[in-house]
């Protein structure tokens, strides 16, 4: 993480809290966002992200803290005096003007030469490669062409940091994962700080160099898509982020390290920890239906009753029934005809892939 004289961006002890409301929409947050970082704020709704955003924009005023835009304290000033723009899910484009006349209007709000705000506008159309629309207008192009448009208007003021408040929401799933490739091409091309609000797991670790899970106005996590993925750091971040088995285990601990109790077998923890009870998590894909006789030091291997099994196309989701237990496991999905309603299975994992909880 970058440090607070290093970033771009930072919330210092940051708190806000709507009138009429029982609790912070924002409880102390602290972060720090480094120059030319793709970062997101991924959260359910209601769980303080686009309060986050509107502080960093100006639209809201903290109670409390600080926002720090490039060394500036900027937590009282106008949205207008900041250098951040804002690309909405909404588009927001005005119908009437073609889209070199949208693009080119903040620019000539702001005061800019006539020559120099067209020499921008043609360089930003290329960048998002929307030249051959220039003349077009708003309803006569497609959800995403007009979402290229909206980034274009935002980065044609070339701001030092451009926020994105779920911007993909509106699109459908092809158009979502086409845009997804459109915005990493760009904020690495620009090598702009790209701040990327959204309730979508997998728009946040398919594009940011670190990802911040908010609930509940706190910042539950905060670190690298795959650490994130991989070593959640409590129960919501495991639940939240992908698809987990979360269980119950037993920690005994001694000289030698920690050992865990699961459905009553059991295995040593790659890393020492507390002893007592626990939560424990296990990915869907981690949990892995076994050939026949494949046990070992490698897995903890299970057995385990199959109750129901869909095919998801490369693979098959199996619910299984482990000491009276509920458990997903994933298997390929050419050992369908191995895998029948009710037939016994062996289920195991590598406990190198399995999870402690805290919190």
């Amino acid at each position: 993480m970058a440090s607070s004289t290093e970033s771009i961006l930072s919330f210092v002890n940051v708190e806000k809290t709507y009138a009429g409301a029982t609790k912070p929409a924002l409880q102390k947050i602290s972060l720090d966002i480094a120059p030319g970082e793709f970062f997101s704020i991924l959260g359910p709704s209601g769980s303080g992200k686009t309060t986050a955003l509107r502080l960093i924009a100006g639209f809201e005023t903290a109670d409390s803290g600080q926002v720090i835009l490039a060394g500036r304290n900027v937590t009282h000033t106008p949205p207008n005096k900041r250098e951040v723009h804002t690309v909405f899910q909404s588009y927001a484009l005005f119908p009437h003007m073609t889209v070199e006349e949208n693009v080119r209007y903040p620019l000539r709000m702001a005061g800019m030469a006539s020559g120099e705000a067209a020499k921008r506008v043609s360089e930003v159309l290329g960048l998002v490669e929307m030249s051959a629309f220039a003349q077009r207008y708003p309803h006569q192009m497609s959800g995403g062409q007009r979402q290229r448009i909206a980034l274009a208007r935002a980065l044609a003021g070339r701001p030092k940091v451009l926020l994105l408040d779920e911007p993909l929401g509106a699109l459908d799933l092809n158009l979502r994962q086409q845009m997804q490739h459109v915005l990493v091409r760009l904020q690495r091309e620009l090598g702009m700080t790209f701040v990327y609000v959204t309730h979508d797991q997998g728009e946040a670790l398919s594009m940011s160099n670190r990802v911040a899970i908010v609930s509940q106005g706190v910042i539950q996590q905060l670190g690298s898509p795959a650490d994130i993925y991989f070593r959640p750091s409590n129960e919501f971040v495991a639940r939240f982020i992908g698809k987990a088995n979360i269980v119950d285990i037993d920690i005994t601990s001694s000289g030698n390290g920690s050992t865990a109790t699961l459905l009553g077998h059991q295995f040593p923890l790659p890393e020492s920890a507390p002893a007592g009870k626990a939560k424990y998590s296990i990915r869907y894909e981690a949990l892995e239906i076994l050939e026949p006789g494949a046990s070992g030091a490698e897995h903890l291997a299970m057995p385990a009753v199959v109750r129901d099994v869909l095919f998801l196309g490369n693979c098959l989701e199996v619910k299984v029934d482990c000491a009276g237990k509920e458990l997903i496991a994933v298997a390929p999905a050419r050992k369908g005809a191995s895998v029948q309603l009710g037939g016994n299975v062996q289920i195991g994992f590598r406990p190198s892939e399995g999870v402690v909880l805290h919190g």
